[in-house]
């Protein structure tokens, strides 16, 4: 096993917004973008990037409003996110390279993908891209911004966070508090993400539904080859959108993982890194 390395914390302004990203080195002169979830930040790829780091450069950015990038006054919308991740591997000055996004990060990879064909590899989405069940997407998202203003000490936050995620690892609660979360000026712990990315989800039903015929759109104009793995109990990527997301593209492979939910990285993250892999490595 590869002895623990921590990545670089970087910084850049794109787009008027100050973005922080991890960097696990240049050991490679293959290079793997990964972008996170609603809600969650970089760090949620640790455990993979540890493990792939002698195979190939991990970068993973804080999507804007998420983690230590910055806030955004003109919003959260899927063209923005895509276009601060074209200008941080503009910033890394990467010709071409892989990218993985999970849930919001693979609707934001297939606007990357579909709008700079040349740059993308080879594409993966983890559980997400048009068709989610919104009405459980939503759910889930006031859920997570329906929350306490902040916390006496870390281990407080630490309780509340395992009360909502009971099958979750002391390790991944731990994390999700140091990196999720920050001690305010008056000592309290607060979350660092925006609120108002509540609305990515919570906008009008009109506006919703065109972003998604936008999205499908997008995927079909892709080109590379996309892996999308689906987990077998999750209930916010049904079989059936997976199955559609997988003949509307030229080039998709669906692949489902047992044993896992939504969040495939951290439910299963030995399956997920062999499948990531065996696909971004194949001939």
């Amino acid at each position: 096993m590869n002895a623990p390395r921590p990545p670089i914390s970087l910084r850049f302004e794109a787009n008027g917004i100050n973005i922080h990203y991890l960097d696990w080195g240049e050991g490679s002169p293959r290079h793997v973008v990964l972008l996170h979830g609603l809600g969650s930040q970089a760090h949620a790829w640790d455990q993979f990037a540890q493990d792939v780091r002698e195979s190939i450069r991990v970068v993973a950015p804080d999507l804007r409003g998420h983690g230590e990038s910055g806030h955004a006054a003109d919003g959260y919308t899927l063209d923005r996110f895509a276009a601060d991740v074209k200008a941080l591997t503009r910033h890394l000055n990467l010709p071409v390279f892989d990218l993985v996004g999970h849930s919001l990060g693979a609707l934001a990879a297939i606007w990357l993908a579909a709008q700079y064909p040349a740059l993308v590899n080879r594409l993966v989405l983890v559980d997400g891209g048009p068709g989610l069940n919104l009405d459980i997407a939503r759910q889930g998202s006031a859920d997570r911004f329906a929350r306490p203003l902040g916390f006496d000490t870390a281990e407080e936050a630490k309780e509340w966070h395992r009360e909502r995620y009971p099958t979750r690892s002391d390790e991944w609660l731990e994390q999700r508090v140091k990196y999720g979360m920050v001690q305010n000026w008056a000592g309290k712990w607060v979350f660092r993400h925006d609120p108002e990315l509540y609305w990515v989800l919570g906008r009008s039903p009109q506006q919703l539904q065109e972003q998604e015929q936008k999205t499908w759109n997008m995927l079909a104009a892709i080109r590379c080859p996309v892996l999308l793995l689906r987990g077998e109990e999750s209930t916010l990527l049904s079989p059936e959108a997976a199955r559609r997301i997988a003949v509307a593209g030229s080039n998709v492979t669906l692949l489902e993982i047992p044993k896992a939910g939504h969040s495939i990285p951290a439910d299963v993250p030995d399956a997920f890194r062999d499948a990531v892999m065996k696909f971004l490595l194949a001939v």
